[in-house]
């Protein structure tokens, strides 16, 4: 009898991350394999060999024609060891959700048609890249011809017989890039959580048989079993959809980095507006940051910004400014088309005064406080502050406070009304989640869906040729955490960039509650590193990323009471067992109550982050920990 550790793939929290099983057979490591789990079967890869236990072990079910390669075990090894109690989770990422069987051809064969050159620019970004092979920042304006440069380095990997792996943020940005990509590279895949399971099932024993491969895809397309990796492309690297929303809250950077080292390869990450912290490192760590300042198409177009300011002229029940609505029906009347844009960072809840537009700010560090609903209290989510709702205006005396929010369905409405005539269609998580959202690209670039309205999704990477006006509403409104300030920055500079990319010019109207912001300035004039170096020395001055490593523990409970007891307690508990570790609150959460439960968070700050992961450790499965968070809850 041999015996094998095997990380088995599942949805539970578990300080086991292998489990022993034992077979009649020798099998390679690697191996995909199915074993009793609980009550029920599961699929799992075998890690190791093992000497025989003192225990009793359950015999394994069945050996799948499928292996995970050395470089992609390698890498769920590294990973457990970042991401504690999270075994399972992890080994179900390079698992796949089913039994493999053979099915229909989803290998693209396209008809080859020849690649666009590269203009001068992006020929010497080419050479850079191909001759460093080296993990790469490429730093490239909106419209700057990324995706050209992408298709031309996939090209060169794949003559070579390597297999290249693109990534973008969101399954319609997926599907939009491989119709761009598709055919100039005749063995194409794309992959993605719509698919059908046979589809999927496809994909995989495909990815055994072929090379010499671009697959494009969402982050679920980073842990397929792609073998001979040549290069790694995560095209809109700054954005959060990268990262795992729940446990194990994992960010496909870190999955990249660890797959590209143990697989020989190299990773580009795409932006236009590199977060603050990997901009930094790349500086001190000598990464190469390769710049495309060049608008890419033969004309760049005129965008003309205009900021108007919440004031009393302005304000009432109507999201969208008098001026706003105005310039959007003058664009109607020309046969335009409008994009409006939410920004859902400062949508959220935030105090203002209605006469003048004054913003409740926190004495401490000036960072916009965020309204607590059901403490009826505004707290700081940079230092952890709090203080009373104001009565009154401090700046004009006027009893006139108001709690502001606006999102994507109330502003539909109010433009239906307005405008019954128009093809209007909405874009976020709510409605597009479960639908294909690849024809909604196409109706957009064509022009047959007249305004676009919604969230962050419609600022990444879409070419609008008939866009003449975008409106972003709730600028400055910033009530997130320490990087609130950079994500409104990004989207900011993102969305503009679409209209200066644009075929037509454009008009930008941005209704902001804070019109002398950096971060609003700074992407109006197109200046990153302006905004770099205010951010970066605010992140240095009240220990933030990249300076120090973050952590936070959850905490829920029936009442907001019973929260704060515990975690007055447990921080108690905690700072006399870890005198490295720095932990601020605890505080409720800017959402605090939902599910049925309230919910509140301890921060945690270190220098070193496996002083971080030895905190979780002891924390064992008591408490819901997340690690390298992108904000504050």
């Amino acid at each position: 009898m041999f015996y094998y550790e095997i990380a088995v793939g599942g949805r539970q929290k578990s300080d086991k991350s292998v489990f022993t099983y034992s077979s009649s057979k020798i099998i390679p490591i690697g191996s995909v394999v199915k074993v009793p789990f609980g009550k029920k079967s599961a699929l799992g890869f075998i890690v190791n060999k093992s000497p025989k236990p003192q225990f009793k072990t359950k015999n394994l079910e069945k050996v799948l024609m499928l292996t995970i390669d050395r470089p992609h075990l390698k890498t769920y090894l590294s990973l457990i060891e970042l991401y504690p109690f999270a075994g399972q989770q992890l080994a179900q990422l390079f698992l796949p959700q089913e039994v493999v069987s053979e099915s229909e051809d989803l290998v693209e064969n396209c008809t080859t048609i020849s690649l666009p050159p590269l203009n001068e620019e992006q020929k010497e970004a080419y050479e850079k890249i191909i001759d460093g092979s080296t993990t790469t920042l490429l730093f490239g304006e909106t419209g700057s011809g990324k995706t050209r440069l992408y298709t031309h380095l996939a090209k060169y990997y794949i003559d070579r017989g390597k297999n290249v792996i693109l990534l973008t943020p969101e399954i319609g940005l997926a599907s939009y890039t491989f119709k761009e990509i598709g055919n100039f590279l005749p063995k194409t895949i794309l992959y993605h959580s719509e698919l059908t399971r046979k589809q999927r099932s496809s994909i995989w024993s495909k990815l055994y048989k072929e090379s010499g491969l671009l697959v494009i895809g969402p982050r679920s397309a980073l842990t397929l079993p792609v073998s001979n990796i040549g290069l790694i492309i995560m095209d809109e690297s700054h954005d959060q959809a990268y990262r795992q929303e729940s446990f194990p809250y994992v960010h496909s950077r870190t999955i990249a980095a660890l797959l590209a080292k143990y697989s020989g390869s190299f990773c580009v990450y795409g932006t236009a507006t590199p977060p603050v912290g990997d901009m930094y490192n790349a500086k001190a760590l000598g990464v190469p940051v390769i710049r495309l300042d060049n608008i890419a198409t033969s004309d760049k177009m005129i965008a003309d910004v205009e900021i108007l300011e919440r004031d009393k002229n302005s304000i009432g029940s109507n999201a969208l400014f008098p001026k706003s609505i105005e310039a959007i029906n003058e664009t109607f009347k020309r046969g335009g088309q409008a994009l409006i844009l939410i920004n859902k960072r400062g949508t959220a809840r935030y105090i203002s005064c209605e006469s003048c537009g004054h913003e409740v700010r926190c004495n401490n560090c000036d960072h916009l406080m965020a309204y607590h609903h059901d403490r009826h209290r505004l707290f700081c989510h940079r230092c952890g502050s709090s203080q009373s709702v104001p009565t009154i205006c401090p700046i004009c005396s006027n009893a006139t406070i108001k709690m502001s929010s606006h999102g994507a369905k109330s502003i539909e409405k109010e433009l239906k009304e307005m405008f019954p005539r128009v093809v209007m269609r909405r874009f976020d998580t709510d409605n597009t989640k479960k639908e294909h959202l690849s024809q909604y690209t196409d109706q957009l670039k064509n022009g047959v869906i007249q305004c676009a309205i919604g969230t962050q999704m419609l600022a990444k990477g879409l070419d609008l040729p008939h866009l003449e006006i975008v409106v972003v509403v709730g600028s400055g409104g910033i009530s997130g955490g320490f990087s609130g300030e950079e994500k409104e920055f990004q989207l900011l500079y993102q969305v503009i960039g679409r209209a200066i990319r644009g075929h037509r010019d454009t008009r930008v109207i941005i209704q902001t509650t804070n019109p002398r912001g950096t971060f609003l300035r700074s992407a109006v004039n197109r200046d990153y590193f302006n905004f770099f170096e205010k951010e970066i020395d605010e992140r240095r001055k009240y220990r933030y990323p990249p300076f120090v490593h973050l952590g936070i523990i959850h905490i829920s409970r029936a009442t907001s009471l019973s929260c704060q007891k515990n975690g007055t307690k447990l921080i108690g508990e905690l700072k006399s067992k870890f005198r490295n570790v720095e932990f601020i609150g605890p505080t409720a959460n800017i959402f605090e109550k939902s599910g049925g439960k309230f919910h509140w968070h301890i921060l945690m700050k270190s220098k070193s982050r496996p002083n971080l992961t030895d905190v979780v450790q002891y924390l064992g499965t008591s408490y819901s920990c997340e690690l390298d968070p992108v904000d504050t809850p």
